[in-house]
């Protein structure tokens, strides 16, 4: 079963294309770098609103998926909607969970 779509937490689309390219699925990306990492203030103060930030950048990168389709072939006559998720820190497990809430399976992987 392949993987339909995908939603890459990361940096901006103009970053690393050839790295994040999927030619068989639908790609959304959630600028995590230039949008929230650069914005906010460095510090534990700032920890909280930094993530809410990274939250909400996700949450819309999930929104734009639900409403992409793939370039190629058809993917409402494929077998399995899943989405791979990669790393495990708090923003890919709520990535993860909003995704299987919005009735896609889900396949964690992890960056070494």
């Amino acid at each position: 079963m392949a993987v339909t779509h995908v939603m890459i937490g990361a940096c901006s689309r103009r970053m690393k294309s050839e790295a994040f390219h999927f030619p068989e699925a639908a790609v959304a990306r959630a600028n995590l770098r230039e949008g929230v990492l650069w914005i906010v203030a460095e510090g534990s103060e700032h920890d909280e609103v930094r993530q809410e930030m990274a939250d909400d950048y996700v949450r819309m990168g999930c929104a734009e998926l639900k409403k992409l389709q793939a370039a190629g072939g058809n993917p409402a006559a494929a077998q399995s909607r899943r989405v791979l998720v990669v790393g495990g820190g708090s923003v890919g497990l709520d990535g993860g969970v909003r995704a299987a809430q919005a009735g896609y399976g889900v396949v964690l992987g992890r960056t070494r």
